[in-house]
């Protein structure tokens, strides 16, 4: 049985997505994507790249009321001392351990739970299969991608030695006086392929400091925990769009365009564009790339 076969996916809008008019028409070799205002973020050019790196996505799904879950952040960031560039985090905030709350001490008021993790978590089942846990690169090891924070590293071990199939390069761009942040991101395609892929494109946060129950500590409840690698939101919706045109042969690549309206609450220099390419039938990840929005 295939195991994504069991789910459907909740269609949930994600509010926090802006797309602005185009003002002029883009030139070859951009492909047509989501239409945006030009003046605020002019079309990026490319530099051929010719060094190539597997780079595996984390997806650590977590929540501030979960007193385990701190030992999956420090996995996380053990697998980035190891291996550098290759790893690309994000953490993801779900299920009621993400529940924001008003407590008498005024703990836990935040609510960084996302429309885009929320649909996420509900088609993989993550918070379901208890927090926390998380995937690697959504591979299915035994049955599910679902995995235990100490099965990552075997994991990613295997994935970062493998050749990397598509390079993936993001060209972003802040706009301060409207608070938008734009992205133009290439994929190339470094071998034939076949099936269709997607492309995902999100936007993540580091530094946040907010509240964390740690149950390393007496008391448990820390004020001043560092979030990282924190979900915000999404460029081009939770499941991203197609990327390429079947066939799929070697050389070929296609450029997408995205802007997003930024929340006030967002520190625009701790933002990350993080985007991956996807099988579209098993919801493997073939590549993931991460820079930094400013």
């Amino acid at each position: 049985m295939n195991f994504f076969k069991t789910y459907v996916p909740l269609i949930i809008v994600a509010g926090c997505i802006f797309s602005f008019s185009s003002c002029d028409i883009i030139e070859a070799p951009y492909t047509e994507g989501n239409p945006i205002d030009t003046v605020l973020c002019p079309p990026q050019d490319f530099v051929a790249n010719t060094t190539h790196i597997r780079k595996v996505l984390v997806e650590d799904y977590t929540g501030h009321t979960c007193g385990n879950c701190p030992r999956a952040a420090e996995t996380a960031a053990s697998l980035i001392d190891l291996y550098g560039e290759q790893i690309v985090v994000m953490a993801v905030h779900v299920g009621d351990f993400a529940l924001p709350h008003n407590f008498t001490d005024g703990s836990f008021p935040t609510d960084h739970r996302t429309p885009a993790g929320d649909e996420l978590n509900i088609f993989f089942g993550n918070d379901a299969s208890g927090l926390p846990n998380g995937m690697v690169n959504r591979k299915v090891v035994t049955g599910s991608p679902i995995l235990s924070y100490n099965s990552w590293a075997s994991v990613v071990a295997t994935e970062v030695a493998l050749s990397p199939q598509v390079d993936i390069y993001i060209k972003p761009q802040y706009d301060e006086d409207n608070t938008t942040a734009c992205a133009d991101v290439k994929v190339e395609f470094l071998t034939d392929l076949s099936g269709e892929y997607k492309l995902s494109v999100f936007l993540t946060e580091d530094s946040i400091v907010d509240w964390q129950k740690d149950y390393s500590f007496n008391p448990a409840n820390l004020p001043d925990y560092v979030h990282r690698h924190m979900l915000r939101t999404s460029f081009n919706g939770t499941w991203g769009e197609a990327i390429g045109t079947a066939p799929i042969t070697t050389g070929s690549s296609d450029i997408k365009r995205y802007s997003i309206a930024l929340n006030s609450a967002w520190n625009s220099e701790h933002l990350h564009v993080v985007a991956f390419v996807y099988n579209a039938s098993s919801y493997e990840v073939i590549q993931a790339e991460e820079v930094s929005l400013r």
